[in-house]
């Protein structure tokens, strides 16, 4: 499902009757994925399209990859907001994950805001994503196709294919 072009049309919202049709499918397939596996994991990109909407009325949790900046700051609550209105007898648990830190450096000033906060503190997973030497050095003609189609194991990156809806 990441990164598929396909998927645009349905982040506009000119037939309701269609779009429930496309809701009541994305359910059953998460539905049906959480039978089968013991976490189910939505990647959705950082905008509130139809499908991320589909994905936080269904989800449980939320993890929020941030960078540590302050803009990041500003996105987590906005997230944080915008979950509590929409959803406010069931609000999905926002986890945050640091996210693109520099190797070798010791905790940021926001990592350790975030750390200290009332809403974050106990929300910020351990585990924090280093920056990709990888990714930094890509060229333009080595980038895969569809760069959301990355993953990344011990022996290094790797494609993979993402599971169409």
């Amino acid at each position: 499902m990441c990164g598929q072009v396909a998927t645009v049309k349905y982040t506009v919202r000119h037939a309701p009757e269609k779009l429930q049709i496309c809701k009541n499918r994305f359910m059953q397939f998460v539905s049906t994925a959480r039978s089968q596996y013991d976490c189910v994991v939505i990647d959705c990109n950082p905008s509130f399209s139809f499908l991320t909407e589909c994905a936080l009325e269904t989800c449980s949790h939320i993890i929020s990859p941030v960078t540590p900046d302050t803009f990041a700051l500003r996105g987590l609550v906005a997230l944080r907001n915008i979950t509590t209105a929409l959803y406010p007898t069931v609000v999905p648990e926002q986890l945050v994950l640091i996210n693109n830190f520099k190797r070798g450096t010791e905790p940021s000033d926001v990592e350790n805001q975030l750390r200290r906060s009332r809403n974050y503190g106990e929300k910020l997973l351990n585990a924090r994503i280093p920056e990709s030497a990888y990714m930094r050095t890509l060229n333009r003609d080595d980038a895969p196709a569809n760069p959301l189609d990355i993953a990344y194991s011990r022996g290094g990156p790797y494609l993979m294919k993402c599971m169409p809806l």
